[in-house]
């Protein structure tokens, strides 16, 4: 799948990703992480903070999706309580030959965790895990909030807004779809 299309339609999401070895806290307490090396440096690029996580001990692939998933999912979070309602079921990681692959967003326990502490902080109240500053510096990272800070700033309105899906540029999407332990 990652060599060739093979004839596969291209808007066909793969389904190939490995059950996670990673429990719903191991993966929370990876997205926290993340928020921890942003908070403490907000400038940080994306280069220096894949090697920050490397340094803490995830795999490369592993920093590389943190890095990716946490940002868009704080974003999506946001985009839901403005009353977007379409989101894509799957990302994009481009193969061998430089095709996108949609992998399925659903399967990935780092974007699912970031997800469900934004929302929860969106909902109930920043806590400890998730100050509003911190929230602020994940989601503004993200390509979504650079799309949507461009069309608020056009006047263009919220409502019927189609969010497209990110993607993996610096792993392959043979990579993305392996799941080791962090």
């Amino acid at each position: 799948m990652a060599g060739g299309s093979g004839g596969r339609r291209t808007d066909e999401v793969v389904d190939y990703i490995k059950p996670s070895m990673l429990t719903p806290i191991e993966a929370r307490n990876a997205v926290v992480a993340v928020v921890d090396l942003i908070a403490e440096s907000p400038s940080i690029s994306e280069l220096d903070l894949v090697a920050a996580l490397e340094t803490k001990g995830f795999s490369h692939v592993h920093a590389e999706k943190l890095c990716a998933f946490v940002p868009s999912a704080f974003t999506w979070a946001l985009l839901k309580r403005m009353d977007v309602r379409s989101f894509p079921n799957y990302y994009l990681a481009l193969d061998g030959s430089d095709k996108g692959v949609h992998l399925p967003i659903s399967k990935e326990p780092y974007f699912n965790a970031a997800l469900q502490l934004a929302c929860d902080s969106l909902e109930y109240g920043w806590s400890r895990a998730l100050s509003k500053a911190n929230f602020q510096s994940v989601f503004t990272r993200s390509a979504e909030y650079s799309a949507l800070d461009q069309a608020l700033r056009a006047g263009k309105p919220m409502v019927g807004v189609d969010v497209g899906p990110f993607c993996l540029v610096r792993i392959s999407a043979a990579e993305a779809a392996e799941s080791e332990q962090p």
